[in-house]
């Protein structure tokens, strides 16, 4: 299985998700799309874009499936546990 985490702007359109669906084209292969958790200067791939891309890879007969993430309304989903602090050291 490939996770592909999704990014606005930056990896998420059609042309990419052909290129991606040509790099797949082995048997056995599995495509996880993840939105992406905001960290920092980058943001998550519209909910429209991640459902093009996805419908790109299914033309293309690439098993994938998307990941729908939990505790972002928090700062807990993957890749966001970090902690804030006011102090520097």
């Amino acid at each position: 299985m490939f996770e592909y985490i999704m990014i606005d702007n930056l990896n998420d359109s059609p042309s990419e998700a052909k290129e991606l669906a040509k790099l797949m084209k082995k048997p056995l292969y599995f495509v996880n799309l993840i939105s992406y958790n905001p960290t920092g200067i980058f943001h998550a791939s519209s909910g429209d874009k991640i459902k093009k891309f996805k419908e790109v890879l299914e033309k293309a007969g690439i098993p994938v499936t998307q990941r729908y993430r939990f505790g972002k309304d928090i700062k807990a989903a993957c890749g966001q546990l970090a902690t804030k602090s006011g102090k520097q050291s």
